[in-house]
């Protein structure tokens, strides 16, 4: 099975620790190293916005996204980007 994990952008007017420090999506890689029979890709939006380019590159099964209640929209419009683009995912 082909998983894509996608982590959103955070808003430009949100504030708080990711202003001054950008950590990798360890959540994901947790998940990731947890399926070692599965094709996991990571895309990470704060430094590739590509997420239609990923997807018909990959052409995922399951896609998966992560927030915190200030991104809480932007997860919610990355699977209904990923539905627009791919009803079957």
């Amino acid at each position: 099975m082909k998983v894509l994990f996608v982590k959103p952008r955070l808003g430009t007017t949100t504030l708080g620790g990711l202003d001054y420090s950008l950590c990798e999506p360890l959540e994901f890689e947790m998940l990731a190293a947890a399926l070692p029979d599965h094709d996991v890709e990571i895309l990470d939006l704060r430094f590739d916005p590509d997420l239609g380019g990923r997807i018909r590159r990959f052409r995922p099964d399951i896609v998966g996204t992560t927030s915190m209640s200030v991104n809480v929209y932007a997860a919610r419009e990355i699977l209904e980007q990923t539905r627009k683009l791919d009803p079957s995912i």
